[in-house]
């Protein structure tokens, strides 16, 4: 080593040469500062250090020259830091960020001793000259021999790569007979890395490459190609669009077009767009940027969208060949065989991907043509048994599908394809498999919707065959609660659509949408169609569909004593033909109204018959929501010993499915148990968890109002008197915005409960006020007449007039069910008045009272409220 090398390594301190060979060893900054017990902050506050001294501005440099010194391992291979390093490698003025990884992975390749060429495959600009370039000069160190750069763009013929390397190595062709042997000799024995840039046009060629690595066998070489060299021990490289990095790319670029440019806030989302637009592509990235100055960066985005040839310019520095977009995708199209084109063209009506299978259904694509598509930089698999196009690449062939008169008969194999694929793939449903057949479609949802916008516009039988697209997939959005797509696409699929078992789902399903967007009135018109209608049939399934979709809009405009008569004619239907989902659902609708309704004790019997029916059925969307039905029941009628376990195994069900809503229920239905019980942390770890899926989840508002409350009950129980208020404040807004009647009668008497506990009754009293009224409405339930009084309680208590809280509190006694989420409230009441009165007086009190209705009391308490100042 170096005095110089001696003076730089004394220079370091040992936290930076720890951070070094960590580097060199391929942890990230989160692992270093992980593994140093450090933040990541303060790693690359030391990696700036560490780069500083070493008089570099990568990671890859830094490591490569520590290497060298001596610094670190890994330097057997390293010369002399004063030795300068043949090449004949350009200085680029153009920015390049974003490769770290795959310089790593080139650079980890080519040290194999087994690979002795490596192909990076890409289309037209995608970077692949600049990556190579980049690279070379990071390896310089690790070549003594030298980098050379054969740049092939110029040439017509293969035969002249010969001269293009033998000039490039500064070597004089003494002929034309052994200007290859000369070339082989002079890289015998030679560590060299050389680089032959842009192979594709002369790809007869590759027999010189393949002759090179075997006559130079300590030569690495390195080639950037639109289509592979297919050689033997050739190894493929796909370069991939640059998708973090693309947004600094634009910014660094457009600030040499206007240097006033800033990429705010506002225009980030822009940006981002268009760098997905072209796909990461930093030729596209580039041509985009330079609109700066005469557009604004979402006009730029929406130019693209609209046509490729505003990717263009007259730039005299950017070769010709790379000037527009059209120009790089139309030197690569007139390589392809017409059968490949064809093929190409139809492949761009894909969205999001497609497997082999639908290739060879719609663009007749079998796996040799997708493998040489794929080699020719057309096609690109992005995942096990999936393929996809550039995103430039497929609206360059779209536009060619458009003119070559082929578009209409395209989309109809997708169409015809996607309506086969989702009908079988959901038919495992109906026998209660969900997981592996949610999946599938998930993966198609982009190719669904395209197929659906195209088909439902048509007017013959593409139309037919969207409609039975869209009752197939209305099983999907059903389960992966999909409400405002469902309501979406089946609206479509209704319009001018004749009465049919089709309609009839189709019907149901938007109802179900409906209901939990909140649209109760819409929704009910719908169920009483579908119930005219099939009284007039006798289709007995269109029956007991009707009766599911009737008796579940009854019970969400509270008309329970309907419910209840509808749901046992519906039970007795599903019984006569052992149908077992309509049994269930029978069941499911008849419990919910009796546990509405009061009648506890027959509520829970069938909420039990429900869960033992969809237990020896085996379906696990069934006993998802009969295991639920039965938790609430138990827990409303303060039967606690077996509701956890329920909640647990209906949410396992629920995850299994993957219903993101019914998830979010459950979650918020541990997390209230969970608050019960003061366990607090395994509370908030159910109530976050929810958060996360509602983050991502276009939460349909029911969904919303329940997350709302759930929070509200876990703070009220934590004493956190003002995030319980702010909750349920958002969970009211949405129910008086939608109209839930129960809901906000419901959340008016929580905040007045809450604001009592706060200390803060005038706010109190407002919303007792509204929830008493609300409560005093025709056929209002028992249910909430008992929360009325418990509100009531708590306001006089809080006040002090002990007795006005002590007669209201056995009145509310007598209505009392034991309902497990106002256990916490009468424990404090009744501990309130025990330090009052004695036994003895409250029973002596309550003596004196007479008979009275709740809804008389709670008329009475009103009247008092209002004349309590």
């Amino acid at each position: 080593m170096s005095d110089v090398d001696d003076f730089l390594l004394d220079d370091f301190k040992d936290r930076e040469l720890e951070i070094l060979g960590l580097m060199a060893d391929g942890l990230t900054n989160a692992a270093i500062g992980e593994k140093l017990f450090i933040t990541k902050e303060t790693v690359r506050w030391y990696n700036k250090q560490i780069y500083s001294k070493l008089g570099t501005s990568r990671r890859t440099q830094a490591i490569a020259k520590a290497q060298r010194l001596g610094l670190i391992g890994g330097a057997e291979t390293a010369v002399s830091a004063t030795t300068p390093q043949p090449h004949n490698l350009p200085t680029l003025a153009t920015p390049f960020m974003g490769r770290d990884k795959e310089i790593k992975r080139i650079t980890t390749i080519l040290s194999q001793p087994n690979t002795p060429l490596l192909t990076v495959l890409a289309p037209g600009g995608m970077g692949k000259t600049r990556l190579a370039i980049e690279t070379g000069h990071q390896l310089l160190e690790t070549y003594p021999d030298g980098v050379y750069l054969f740049e092939l763009a110029p040439l017509n013929h293969a035969n002249n790569i010969i001269t293009v390397a033998l000039q490039a190595l500064g070597i004089n062709a003494k002929g034309t007979d052994d200007q290859k042997q000369q070339l082989f000799d002079a890289c015998r024995d030679k560590k060299r890395l050389l680089i032959f840039d842009n192979f594709e046009h002369i790809l007869d060629g590759a027999d010189l490459v393949d002759g090179l690595t075997k006559a130079a066998p300590t030569c690495r070489i390195l080639v950037t190609s639109r289509e592979r060299l297919n050689l033997y021990g050739e190894t493929v490289l796909e370069l991939k669009g640059l998708k973090e990095n693309g947004p600094q790319l634009f910014e660094a670029v457009a600030k040499t077009f206007k240097t006033t440019f800033v990429l705010n806030k506002q225009d980030i989302v822009h940006v981002q767009q268009i760098v997905n637009l072209v796909g990461g592509m930093p030729l596209g990235i580039i041509l985009a940027a330079a609109w700066v100055d005469s557009l604004d960066v979402d006009e730029i985005a929406d130019e693209i969208q609209q046509d490729l040839d505003i990717l263009s310019t007259n730039m005299r520095n950017i070769p010709e060949r790379q000037q527009s977009i059209r120009t790089v995708l139309s030197a690569s199209w007139e390589k392809l065989s017409r059968q490949e084109q064809t093929a190409c063209m139809k492949l761009a009506i894909f969205r999001g991907g497609f497997r082999r299978k639908a290739a060879k259904a719609v663009a007749n694509a079998n796996i040799r043509l997708l493998q040489s598509l794929q080699h020719k930089s057309f096609v690109q698999q992005v995942a096990e048994r999936r393929y996809d196009l550039h995103p430039l690449v497929q609206q360059f062939a779209f536009e060619k599908l458009e003119d070559s008169g082929q578009l209409r008969e395209a989309k109809a194999a997708h169409l015809a394809y996607f309506e086969t694929y989702v009908t079988d793939a959901l038919i495992a449903l109906d026998h209660g498999d969900y997981l592996y057949p949610l999946r599938d479609v998930d993966l198609e949802k982009e190719n669904v919707a395209a197929a659906l916008d195209w088909g439902l516009g048509q007017q013959d039988r593409m139309r037919e065959t969207a409609v039975n697209l869209t009752a197939a997939m209305s099983d999907y959005w059903y389960s992966r609660s999909d409400f405002n797509e469902g309501i979406l696409y089946c609206s479509r699929a209704l319009n001018r659509l004749p009465r049919s078992p089709v309609w009839a789902k189709l019907i149901r399903r938007k109802n179900y949408f409906l209901l939990q967007l909140g649209e109760f009135e819409e929704a009910a018109e719908l169920a009483e169609q579908l119930f005219d209608f099939a009284e007039m049939q006798e289709d007995v399934k269109l029956k007991l569909s009707a009766y599911a979709t009737v008796t579940s809009s009854l019970l969400d405009i509270n008309d329970y004593d309907k419910t209840v008569e509808l749901a046992n004619q519906y039970w007795e239907l599903s019984q006569s033909v052992a149908h077992s989902e309509h049994m269930f659902l029978a069941l499911n609708r008849l419990g919910s109204a009796h546990r509405f309704l009061g009648n506890n004790e027959k509520a829970i019997d069938i909420a039990w018959k429900a869960v033992n029916i969809t237990r020896q059925q085996e379906n696990d969307a069934l006993l998802a929501s009969a295991t639920y039905n039965l938790g609430i029941t138990l827990m409303e009628f303060g039967q606690l010993d077996q509701v956890a376990q329920l909640f647990e195994e209906s949410l396992a069900l629920k995850r299994l499915i993957g219903e993101r809503a019914g998830i979010v229920r459950r979650l918020f239905m541990l997390g209230q148990i969970s608050s019960l019980a003061n366990k607090f942390e395994e509370a908030e770890t159910y109530l976050l968890e929810a958060d996360q899926i509602i983050e991502d989840l276009n939460a349909p508002k029911r969904t919303m109002e329940f997350y709302f409350f759930g929070w509200a009950f876990h703070y009220e129980m934590k004493s956190d008197w003002a995030q319980a208020i702010r909750y349920t404040k958002d969970a009211l807004h949405i129910a008086t915005k939608f109209n839930y009647t129960n809901a906000q009668l419901g959340h008016n008497l929580m905040l007045a409960r809450v604001y009592a506990k706060a200390g803060l009754p005038q706010q109190a009293k407002i919303y007792l006020e509204r929830g008493a009224t609300q409560s005093l409405a025709p056929d209002m339930l028992a249910h909430f007449h008992t929360h009325c009084l418990l509100a009531f309680s708590r306001y006089w208590l809080t006040i002090r007039d002990l007795t006005k809280c002590a007669i209201t509190f056995i009145y509310f006694g007598e209505s009392y069910k034991g309902h497990l989420y106002l256990k916490h409230e009468v424990e404090q009441i009744r501990s309130g008045l025990d330090t009052h009165f004695s036994a003895a007086e409250l029973k002596a009190l309550k003596a004196s009272l007479p008979d009275r209705d709740p809804q008389e009391v709670i008329g009475q308490q009103l009247a008092e409220l209002q004349d309590h100042k």
